[in-house]
């Protein structure tokens, strides 16, 4: 075989390579980036949605407030030995919609929790969705809270998990007590809370 043409064969390759890692140089971080508005944007419509449906709980219901937390051990799995947190992260409350809010919700940022806590958590996971009155609560952390707040009852719904991170919501009043027809509509609301949360 001649050298020559073993020499143009394997340049005309090289180009078509050269020619083709171009084409994926330029064409891997559009499509990326077209995936990341995408996921941008479904992510934007998914709080939407959330934010949407606590403020139709608040309008429809005689909730107060309303948060959605996150469960944490600073980003890693719980374990015995290490403190476990509480962070609000999504939230509408009855002062808020009417813009006279009393209460700092977002400073409620990696507050540790206690064991009454934690089994608190544990019985909504396994419920699904756990009622609490203040009155009636042992001595604890969140009952201090929730005297200090005002709140009168309360229900903690479990949404999932988004990483290691356990996320609940829970529905407060501070006086009114809930009707059936009010727990059926908080209970559709953690629904669709909760598929928003699961979709990512």
């Amino acid at each position: 075989m001649d050298t020559t043409k073993i020499i143009v064969a394997l340049l005309g390759a090289g180009g078509l390579f050269t020619a083709i890692f171009a084409f994926l140089k330029w064409y891997l971080p559009w499509r990326l980036s077209r995936k990341n508005k995408r996921g941008a944007l479904q992510g934007l419509e998914s709080l939407n949605t959330i934010y949407q449906v606590l403020h139709d709980v608040i309008k429809n219901t005689n909730a107060t407030r309303i948060i959605i937390f996150a469960g944490h051990n600073s980003g890693k799995i719980p374990r015995a030995g290490s403190p476990y947190y509480t962070s609000a992260i999504h939230w509408r409350s009855e002062g808020e919609e009417a813009g006279k809010d009393v209460i700092d919700i977002s400073s409620y940022r990696n507050i540790a929790v206690d064991g009454f806590y934690i089994s608190i958590l544990l019985k909504c996971y396994d419920r699904g969705f756990i009622k609490l009155s203040t009155e009636s609560m042992e001595e604890c952390q969140l009952k201090k809270y929730y005297l200090a707040e005002g709140v009168t009852e309360a229900y903690i719904y479990f949404l999932g998990f988004v990483e290691a991170n356990f996320m609940y919501m829970c529905i407060a009043n501070r006086g009114t007590p809930f009707t059936d027809v009010n727990t059926a509509v908080m209970g559709l609301a953690a629904s669709r809370v909760a598929n928003e949360i699961n979709k990512g």
